[in-house]
């Protein structure tokens, strides 16, 4: 359990109004990042809004590679190869399988 600046370990009101405070907390947070993001958002924690920050500020999609691709395939000229596609897959299933406990 982690200790305060007081040194004192945190206390967790599970009272009926203990509940409803952190109700209300968790509601007044989700209305701010709705108002700030325009799109209701559940954000559990302060880790997560800050994750959510950095993603938002940063651009994932290589837009140039977009524009590129989507020219190949209006021009008839785009070619798809099974190949790595195949391969990406088996990556990505290895990825997101968890190791098997012996």
């Amino acid at each position: 359990m982690t200790k305060p600046a007081s040194g004192q370990p945190h206390r967790i009101d599970f009272s009926q109004a203990g509940k409803r405070r952190r109700r209300q907390r968790r509601s007044q947070h989700q209305s701010t990042v709705e108002q700030s993001t325009g799109k209701p958002t559940e954000v559990p924690n302060r880790r997560t809004e800050g994750l959510l920050k950095s993603v938002e500020q940063e651009s994932m999609v290589d837009q140039e590679k977009v524009r590129r691709i989507k020219a190949a395939i209006t021009a008839g000229t785009y070619v798809v190869n099974a190949e790595t596609i195949a391969d990406k897959l088996v990556e990505l299933e290895i990825e997101l399988t968890p190791p098997e406990e012996d």
